[in-house]
């Protein structure tokens, strides 16, 4: 960790970029900036016309953060996607939280995410977050949806499944962890769900 900050610090006195680095277990990787599927011109695109649907897809696709939309919550909950995977899916979907609960091993509630081709809920930690995306592609999962496990939100990295197939994004701790909460004690019947990007 101190030899990836002396390195963050000289490259900042020298008028160069900020390395992304990570942390995997007790070890600093860094992350070229190669590595990421973002594209900074969508930063800048305009918003689409309401109603044009070429439009609103390709925002869909390119926009690095968007919202999701869960039948029966108070509120959309924003998402930011990762470095890596596809664009979210379109539609609704059923969300199920991952068993075990950090996707870092096989799956135990494979068979019903594939039935239901849902949405997967799993809390960061343990594992990288490719192997998450790993473990929820071989699931046969539409989406993870990665809970932060400390403040703040981010663009998860992902050298290690960079040409993933599978859409991985992020929600801050307080929002993720209430739907977590609530979805373990059955306390909202949310039947439908689903993860799409608007403009906001």
């Amino acid at each position: 960790a101190e030899d990836a900050e002396e390195h963050i610090r000289a490259a900042r006195e020298h008028g160069d970029a900020a390395p992304n680095y990570f942390k995997v277990g007790d070890e600093m990787l860094m992350l070229p900036e190669v590595f990421s599927i973002l594209d900074d011109k969508a930063i800048k695109q305009d918003f689409p016309h309401e109603g044009n649907a070429a439009e609103e897809e390709e925002s869909r696709k390119s926009r690095w953060w968007g919202r999701l939309y869960i039948d029966g919550w108070p509120q959309t909950v924003q998402y930011m996607r990762a470095h890596f995977g596809e664009p979210p899916p379109a539609g609704m979907r059923p969300m199920l939280l991952a068993d075990p609960i950090d996707a870092c091993q096989p799956l135990v509630n494979a068979e019903e995410i594939q039935k239901y081709d849902a949405i997967v809920l799993a809390r960061r930690g343990t594992c990288t977050f490719g192997s998450k995306g790993k473990t929820v592609l071989a699931a046969g999962g539409a989406a993870l949806v990665i809970v932060n496990n400390e403040p703040g939100n981010m663009h998860a990295p992902g050298p290690d499944a960079h040409d993933l197939k599978l859409s991985v994004s992020m929600v801050a701790e307080d929002e993720g962890n209430l739907l977590v909460g609530s979805m373990q004690k059955g306390q909202h019947n949310l039947t439908r769900r689903a993860l799409l990007s608007r403009l906001c």
